[in-house]
């Protein structure tokens, strides 16, 4: 079948602990090299206001002693100035770990939510810019018992200042770090936070504008401007933005992974990524701080396309400003992401034609190094005048899987500052369905007749799907047989009558990608600063989202339809209900994780091959947000809930006990902002749910989006 749009082409082949200080650096400081008047942190009413520093030192560290942000309806006061806090003195110990303060002596009753929706201090330190512009070292109060083995850095990724902005996303990007600590049976454990921002040019750019964030996403609902509003708009821009060749701006406020290159102390650097190719940074994973933006070779075409290197085929045919922010790392180190272009690109073929359609790059990062792209395959997109919003390409053993659903770029908008209204710079189209390319990643296309290599291996293949929005897939495996349950642990399908089957790992007919799904972009939406900000009353709930499993037949024919066909007038008629039983299967019950789920993780142990569990952040309604975490068991359909009231929830993380063979032994990490408006770092039993420990900061960190753990060597 072939598509207006082209066919996909291969072009690719296989390669290969001392004094701690927490500081609040002023605005003056020449040292820091800050301009006049910026990240000025005290709030009213959401508003930056400048308020004289205040310092406070701590002589204990009883949690009820440290520094307290009174607060009242429309604002309180931030903490700013210079702390210096002894770690917490451990009070008893068994085998396991030790105990510092009782999780019974947490919570305070007077300040402590009645309802789900979050408390008005928890609102209001999770969406404002951070009290602290950095923190060298902090030793947080536990409570709980860290285990022992549970030694290594969580490092995330979000948005650390808002003035200027109008969503979650425009907030300039800053790294956090949770050094962990679970001590031996002789010495006591720790949790360590630093955090820092990025700096980026859009964080110049804020600077010399006052603090006002310059390009944003989160443009006010409905902003139409006049042909003269739209010229003023550019020219604002031009200097921080159009000079620099950045379509979208490079604010790496999205996710952070390990990269491949090494620091003076031998540990990997940190990439902090966003969804564009200049928002692509190296972080020292001790200090937090900037090394610089990754450089690409210079070469011709749009945006970055780099010149061959030995070795490196075709990898100047690797153009684009945009990619996504969830590179994915092969059990080999290479790491598979998808570049895109938003115009079209001057030709390399000699005899073609001058320019091409924009189109995506299925791209390898050979050994990690983010620096080298070998192109794979070039996808065009669903409609070639509309670049499609991809998020995340899935990756099983053997494939790559590119899912465009039919949520398009607003290019007028992006450039003149403007908001589609319903789904902010973005537009959804359901009547263009979804196309969806698998591509496999180790094939020599070139040598088709090579008995070594499965049939299915040998061609990329497109089907034509209803309209859905896949916003973040959680792990992608084959299997010899289609439907549910589905396999439990490794190489172990198990049957509708509990009975198992040992079967092979990948290579299988049916290619199965589960994810976090919604009908529509309105969750995107969603995010804007007003609609986080309000309160239970006149406020809005956070939009439904579904985890499904997609299952695609590997031998059905190319341009195959996968599910069924759909009334659009039906489709639009109900926004609330994801439900194509013949191409999307339903996992756990919606109601279990309050029709929200969102920001998955598993144990990355099975990433590419059959897992049973997934970490997601949830709802227990009415709520605006994230307000719990859960663990579901996709093979027997269970869930499991962590709630605390008040408290906010993002992104959990599965770390696994060193040498552990189940795949839920070990612990769920996760960063919640409580309803005292003071942010804390959760461990959670990975077993059964339950919490065992928390570090609790005196302050809160505004919202993080992705993250990862980097265990101590």
């Amino acid at each position: 079948m072939k598509f207006t749009s082209g066919t996909p082409r291969a072009v690719g082949s296989k390669k290969a602990l001392g004094t701690t200080t927490l500081s609040r650096h002023c605005c003056n400081c020449s040292s820091r090299n800050y301009k006049s008047n910026f990240l000025h942190p005290i709030r009213k009413s959401h508003r930056e206001t400048p308020l004289g520093p205040v310092r406070i030192s701590a002589s204990s560290n009883s949690p009820s002693e440290y520094p307290q942000q009174q607060q009242d309806e429309d604002s309180r006061n931030a903490v700013r100035g210079s702390y210096s806090i002894e770690p917490a003195l451990a009070t008893s110990s068994d085998s396991d770990s030790w105990d510092v303060y009782p999780l019974t002596t947490l919570h305070d009753s007077s300040t402590a939510a009645t309802e789900s929706w979050p408390s008005s201090a928890a609102r209001d330190s999770l969406y404002s810019t951070i009290p602290v512009d950095r923190c060298d070292g902090l030793h947080l109060p536990i409570h709980g018992k860290i285990p022992l083995w549970l030694k290594g850095s969580l490092y995330r990724n979000g948005p650390g200042h808002f003035k200027g902005a109008s969503a979650v996303f425009d907030g300039c990007a800053m790294i956090a770090r949770f050094k962990i600590d679970g001590g031996s049976e002789q010495s006591r454990p720790s949790v360590v936070v630093s955090h820092r921002f990025i700096e980026t040019t859009y964080l110049a750019a804020a600077r010399a504008a006052g603090g006002d964030v310059r390009w944003t996403l989160g443009h006010k609902s409905g902003v139409r401007r006049t042909a003269l509003e739209r010229l003023k708009y550019i020219a604002s821009l031009s200097a921080s933005a159009l000079v620099h060749g950045v379509h979208l701006g490079d604010n790496a406020l999205i996710s952070i992974f390990p990269g491949a290159a090494t620091t003076a102390s031998g540990k990997k650097e940190l990439i902090a990524h966003t969804e564009t190719l200049s928002g692509t940074y190296r972080i020292d994973p001790d200090t937090l701080e900037t090394l610089g933006r990754v450089e690409y070779t210079e070469g011709e075409g749009q945006g970055g396309g780099e010149k061959r290197k030995e070795g490196d085929a075709d990898s100047e045919e690797v153009s684009g400003l945009g990619k996504t922010a969830h590179p994915h790392a092969l059990p080999n180190g290479d790491v598979i992401n998808l570049a895109c272009d938003f115009m079209p690109v001057a030709s390399k073929d000699a005899g073609a034609r001058l320019f091409r359609p924009p189109h995506m790059t299925l791209y390898r990062n050979p050994g990690g190094d983010p620096s080298r792209r070998q192109a794979i395959a070039h996808i065009p997109y669903l409609r070639p005048s509309s670049p499609t919003w991809v998020h995340q390409v899935a990756v099983s053993h053997n494939y790559a899987v590119i899912v465009q659903n039919p949520c398009f770029y607003g290019i007028d908008n992006m450039v003149f500052g403007e908001n589609s209204g319903e789904y902010l710079v973005f537009r959804w189209d359901p009547s263009a369905g979804s196309l969806i390319h698998v591509v496999p990643l180790d094939t020599n296309l070139e040598n088709k007749n090579d008995k070594k290599i499965h049939p299915r291996l040998n061609r990329i293949k497109s089907f034509r799907a209803p309209a859905f929005l896949a916003t973040h897939w959680i792990n992608a495996f084959e299997s010899d047989t289609k439907g549910l349950p589905g396999r439990s642990t490794d190489g172990i399908d198990v049957g509708s009558d509990g009975t198992t089957t040992k079967t092979p790992i990948a290579s299988g007919r049916y290619l199965n990608l589960d994810g976090c799904m919604t009908k529509d972009p309105r969750l995107m939406a969603h995010w804007s600063l007003d609609t986080v900000r309000s309160g239970l009353v006149g406020g809005k709930q956070i939009d439904v989202s579904f985890m499904r499993r997609l299952v695609i037949d590997l031998d059905a024919p190319d341009g195959t339809f996968l599910g069924d066909k759909v009334n659009i007038k039906e489709y639009n008629a109900n926004k609330n209900v994801l439900n194509d039983g013949s191409l999307l299967q339903k996992l756990i019950p919606d109601e279990a994780h309050g029709y929200a789920i969102e920001l998955p993780a598993i144990n990355n142990k099975f990433s590419g091959r059959q897992h049973q569990f997934v970490y997601a952040a949830a709802a227990k309604r009415p709520s605006n947000c994230w307000n719990a975490l859960t663990k579901a068991d996709v093979v027997h359909g269970t869930v499991k809930m962590w709630y605390e009231a008040g408290a906010v929830c993002w992104e959990p993380l599965f770390v696994p006990r060193p040498g552990a063979v189940e795949e839920d032994d070990g612990v769920v990490l996760a960063v919640i902002m409580q309803a005292d408006g003071k942010s804390a770092l959760l461990v959670l039993d990975g077993k059964d749910f339950s919490e065992i420990a928390r570090a609790v900061l005196p302050y809160g960190l505004s919202n993080g989006f992705h993250g990862c753990f980097v265990p101590e060597e």
